[in-house]
């Protein structure tokens, strides 16, 4: 599944130039499968379609997500996550610590890593939010060396610890950035309070964004499969996307079965995911794919490798 895993980088890396993209996967009678991007907003939706032939085509729409990236596990940014979770942003935390993922429920996304190569994983567009709140002046200045390099954040933000540790007057002075792209970042202190910080930056950060959007179903997936870790890349797993489901919300969703039991993501619960499952594990062994309709109103598309 190595060239599922391609397909679905370059995908992402298509979305941080286009707003909206549809992923066109061809199913053969033979068990082969290609796959297109086209520049589509896919405004239908998820559709199937079958030909006599015994092809399924399977026309998934994908819309960049508005994110709120959160660099740094602080006081102020746990605040900060559930705040704006509430109000509808699309919350992903960075941190080098390990079991962020515990403590950050109302998170979209949690990543445990170094804040720079957090920072190269995430796929950053014009339309991300992002708010440095590392615990060391070193770790900003690497992320503004990274984000320097990256397309200009809708929103940029610093928690600076206290007035007496100006980060920003040292980024200027050491040359890390352009003085006039750093002069654009919003700079608030935690010295008051980790709660009043949090609401200041997040009113700053809605005068800016009027509207801030959830990522589609699936999303999430799709970014696990485009950057597998090594120990879960060598073993055998099965790709399933519910092409067709009772509930709308529930069509596009996806969900991997790993070769070890493990699963990621969700098909929508009950019998259809149920039934997913089971001829999952009957498809890893044998690789291609099946199309499984557990009612008349479910259809969802099974890929090994």
């Amino acid at each position: 599944m190595e060239c599922v895993k391609n397909d679905y980088h370059i995908l992402l890396e298509r979305l941080r130039r286009h707003k909206h993209l549809t992923l066109v996967s061809a199913f053969a009678p033979d068990g082969s499968v290609s796959r297109t991007i086209v520049p589509e907003d896919g405004a239908g939706g998820v559709r199937l379609l079958r030909q006599e032939n015994g092809r399924v085509t399977l026309c998934e729409p994908f819309a960049r997500p508005q994110r709120l990236i959160l660099l740094g596990d602080t006081e102020a940014t746990r605040r900060l996550t559930e705040r704006a979770a509430a109000r509808g942003f699309c919350v992903v935390v960075a941190d080098s610590a390990p079991g962020i993922a515990v403590h950050l429920p109302q998170a979209h996304q949690t990543i445990c890593d170094s804040l720079p190569a957090a920072l190269r994983c995430l796929h950053l567009t014009d339309e991300d939010c992002v708010i440095l709140a590392p615990a060391r002046y070193a770790e900003a200045a690497a992320c503004i060396e990274q984000l320097w390099e990256e397309p200009q954040p809708a929103f940029l933000g610093l928690l600076n610890p206290s007035p007496k540790k100006n980060w920003l007057c040292r980024l200027k002075n050491e040359g890390i950035a352009d003085a006039d792209w750093l002069g654009q970042m919003t700079v608030i202190s935690v010295d008051e309070g980790a709660d009043a910080a949090a609401e200041e930056i997040l009113c700053r950060l809605e005068e800016r964004v009027s509207e801030a959007s959830c990522p589609q179903q699936g999303m999430d997936v799709v970014e696990l499969l485009s950057r597998l870790p090594a120990e879960r890349l060598e073993q055998r797993r099965v790709v399933m996307t519910a092409a067709r489901a009772r509930e709308e919300r529930d069509c596009g969703r996806k969900m991997i079965l790993f070769e070890d039991g493990s699963s990621f993501g969700s098909l929508g619960g009950g019998a259809p995911e149920a039934l997913a499952l089971k001829q999952a594990r009957n498809l890893l062994g044998r690789g291609g794919w099946q199309l499984v309709s557990p009612d008349e109103q479910t259809d969802i598309l099974l890929e090994a490798e």
